[in-house]
């Protein structure tokens, strides 16, 4: 099975990691990690709409879809429409932190 399909990164504020993990264990999430501002576990359809719903400290929800590597923008805007058979991007977050949209 593709890790992809079964974890998703809950990001918060510095500081809060600990507070958004407990709140996901009390929701029973399993395999909580604590990364740097953001919590990683593993989730089911469930889990997620609630995460939406009844997390305090979480900023956002994030679900890969996939992953590759890009040595340059035209690779990575290559492979994200021709790769992905879409014809229009929403965003892509590009490492830590870094969200480039279109």
């Amino acid at each position: 099975m593709n890790v992809f399909e079964t974890k998703i990164i809950c990001k918060t504020f510095q500081g809060l990691e600990q507070v958004l993990a407990d709140e996901l264990t009390a929701l029973n999430a399993k395999n909580v990690e604590i990364i740097k501002r953001a919590v990683v576990c593993d989730y089911d359809k469930e889990l997620l709409y609630r995460c939406n719903l009844e997390l305090r400290t979480c900023l956002k929800v994030l679900v890969p879809l996939f992953e590759f590597e890009s040595n340059s923008p035209e690779d990575l805007y290559g492979f994200a429409i021709l790769g992905c058979g879409v014809d229009r991007i929403i965003g892509i977050c590009a490492g830590r932190g870094d969200f480039l949209t279109q």
